[in-house]
């Protein structure tokens, strides 16, 4: 487990939950502890390497503490019982493969604070791969996924010059049109409409009784997409520095915020909310 600093434990320190989840399955915490297996040493350096770095980095400024979860997301609300955040972060387990956005909001969402006592809390969901798979197989988008980029990588031979002008822009996340017109809007966004048609976001939200925010307040929706166009100043540095970092092919990473819409509590959140006698 993470070797905490002394200072990170004092008493007034600001507590962060932390849920750590395999890929595989979930880890009961005593089994994290007690069990000196390599896949368990190896699967938790990260996050400890992380984790000691964060809380290095706040030291100057503030005392952190971690409260770590070894449980399926959709115990969480078991687990942590009366407690509310102001803030969740959920990586891609929205995307299909994993719990889905159904699931994941109607496990989330009573962790919110309500509006009434902060109409700011915001679960945030990354959507990693949910955009692309909105794109259909017919368009040119689509071919070059599912086709042209896989056969360049495993023949190990790179894309030919007739592959440039559309291969590149779908790496950085913007649509294949034509070389005069690619710079010139972003695909991606038009598939969130048919994204949100296709799943019926609309249904879902109402089910968690959350809806999203009409603008990001706190990350940008779409961070991977090159924020410059063609002929523009630094655009060339832009893509330089995209195609050399690990968010290459990410251009479709899509962040949407939600916030609670009611106030309803929990029976263990309503327990806890009573004054005391």
């Amino acid at each position: 487990m993470p070797r905490l600093p002394p200072d990170s434990r004092r008493s007034g320190s600001k507590r962060m939950g932390c849920f750590y989840h395999s890929g595989t399955r979930d880890w009961d915490s005593l089994c994290l502890i007690r069990n000196k297996r390599r896949q368990l040493r190896e699967a938790l350096r990260l996050p400890q390497d992380m984790l000691i770095a964060f809380i290095r980095r706040l030291r100057a400024q503030c005392t952190v503490a971690f409260d770590i979860y070894c449980v399926n997301t959709t115990q969480l609300q078991q687990s942590l019982k009366a407690r509310q955040f102001a803030r969740i972060g959920v990586s891609n387990i929205v995307d299909k493969a994993y719990l889905g956005i159904r699931r994941t909001l109607r496990a989330l969402s009573r962790l919110l604070q309500t509006p009434d006592k902060n109409p700011h809390a915001t679960l945030i969901s990354v959507f990693l791969n949910t955009i692309m798979e909105t794109v259909k197989e017919g368009n040119r988008i689509g071919q070059y996924r599912e086709r042209r980029i896989p056969h360049a990588v495993s023949s190990y031979h790179r894309p030919s010059i007739d592959d440039g002008p559309p291969l590149i822009p779908i790496c950085c996340g913007y649509g294949a049109l034509a070389p005069s017109r690619w710079m010139r809007r972003n695909i991606l966004q038009s598939c969130t409409p048919k994204f949100r048609s296709r799943e019926r976001y609309e249904k879902m939200e109402a089910e968690a009784k959350v809806k999203e925010k009409k603008e990001n307040t706190i990350d940008e929706p779409w961070p991977n997409n090159l924020k410059f166009k063609l002929g523009q100043k630094s655009a060339e540095e832009e893509l330089r520095l995209l195609l050399g970092s690990t968010f290459i092919g990410h251009g479709a990473l899509r962040r949407m915020e939600e916030v609670r819409v009611d106030n309803t509590l929990t029976r263990s959140q309503r327990s806890l909310s009573r004054p005391s006698m």
